[in-house]
């Protein structure tokens, strides 16, 4: 099976939205599709997929983009790894992090961060293994405003 890293590609929404589930996000094609051609468009994002070329099925893709804070300044933030769960244990999420830390890099980031639910024991691990380390611990609130403030 021959594989390759690629960034991806506006009909490759489909895909992205089936492995989106892996994630528990419950997302519409329709709606990837959308997001997708917004962070394509963005010099800050960069969205990889891992394809088997002989189908050409996407098994994996991962989402980073740059952030930049006053308080800690230009980082890269990676938003989203998935790889199909037939393929986990593999490789290719590590081939895939590494691209896109090299992205980042390119970019002229040297910090690159991540967020990971808590349940989420094997991702924890996957992290700490590519050289990760728990910063921090914290609450996520949000809020939709669904009328003009």
């Amino acid at each position: 099976m021959t594989l390759r890293i690629r960034s991806a590609r506006s009909e490759d929404a489909p895909e992205l939205a089936l492995l989106s589930k892996e994630l528990g996000h419950g997302v519409r094609s329709e709606d990837v599709a959308l997001r997708l051609e917004q962070l394509l468009a963005s010099a800050e994002d960069w969205v990889g997929v891992t394809e088997e070329l002989s189908r050409q099925r996407v098994l994996a893709w991962i989402h980073v983009g740059i952030t930049n804070s006053l308080v800690s300044g230009r980082c890269g933030l990676l938003r989203g790894l998935v790889v199909a769960p037939e393929r986990q244990g593999s490789g290719l999420g590590r081939a895939l992090l590494q691209r896109a830390e090299r992205w980042c890099f390119e970019q002229g980031v040297r910090d690159v961060r991540l967020r990971s639910r808590v349940e989420r024991e094997r991702a924890r691990s996957f992290y700490e293994g590519q050289g990760y380390t728990l910063q921090k611990t914290q609450h996520l609130y949000g809020k939709r405003i669904a009328d003009r403030p």
